[in-house]
């Protein structure tokens, strides 16, 4: 098939998809009770974690919460891209835990960053941040974060939504090491200097057992500079793809 028409049998199948979802969701959901027309979106991702249908069921869910929006005249909300980066007490996962769940959302008309913090560290309230989300960034995340993730809170981000390891395409560029090494090679700039992973676990317990606030909001600033470090890498990222392109 001509690469024309094959992108626009694609395009015009995905759009009768979501015509008829939306048609789906209206007749089944147009008469029940308001308990029963606001599922929790958890209960969309765990039905298409278990029967593998995670493209059609997260349309679902992002088509449904843009049921209000649509019907007040405003524009659909876009799928978030979200980018993540997690801290913890070390590296092991069956010893340490998660200390702060970093996520910036961004879907190129706002960005929205989300951290959880302690005890706020939960299965559902991760589900929820990550409810309108299409695609997850992080770096290292296939080998730490996710796996990280999945043995302390029991949710295999990668069975819900599309996982990207920008570590993976950082390798294609001949850029290796961790992530500020990285960062340092292509100098994206970081306000926080000097503080590593070992320093970052030290803040956490100054917090834990001092009840040093400083700290905490050390931390913190600490991973939204390594989540929102993560839009520009992928940025850069690409402009490295485009140019190759070019040739």
């Amino acid at each position: 098939m001509p690469m024309v028409s094959q992108a626009f049998t694609t395009n015009t199948l995905s759009a009768v998809r979501l015509i008829v979802i939306d048609a789906f969701l209206s007749v089944l959901l147009h008469d029940a009770p308001s308990h029963i027309r606001s599922p929790p979106v958890i209960v969309w991702l765990d039905i298409c974690s278990q029967f593998k249908m995670r493209p059609i069921f997260q349309i679902c869910a992002i088509i449904y919460q843009n049921r209000g929006i649509r019907k007040a005249g405003s524009r659909l909300q876009l799928p978030f891209d979200a980018y993540l980066d997690i801290e913890t007490t070390g590296l092991c996962s069956f010893y340490d835990e998660i200390t702060v769940i970093g996520i910036c959302l961004a879907n190129g008309t706002e960005n929205r960053l989300v951290q959880l913090v302690g005890s706020d560290v939960t299965r559902t309230n991760l589900l929820r941040t990550l409810r309108s989300v299409d695609t997850i960034y992080t770096y290292n995340g296939s080998r730490f974060d996710l796996p990280f993730i999945n043995f302390r809170l029991g949710v295999n981000l990668s069975g819900h939504f599309h996982h990207h390891d920008l570590m993976h395409d950082c390798w294609r560029n001949n850029l290796y090491g961790g992530f500020k090494a990285v960062e340092r090679q292509l100098n994206i700039p970081r306000r926080l200097q000097g503080i590593t992973g070992a320093e970052a676990v030290a803040l956490w317990w100054r917090y834990q057992i001092s009840h040093d606030r400083k700290a905490l909001d050390l931390l913190l600033e600490y991973n939204k500079e390594d989540v929102v470090n993560l839009i520009t890498l992928r940025g850069k990222l690409e402009k490295f793809a485009k140019s190759r392109h070019c040739y």
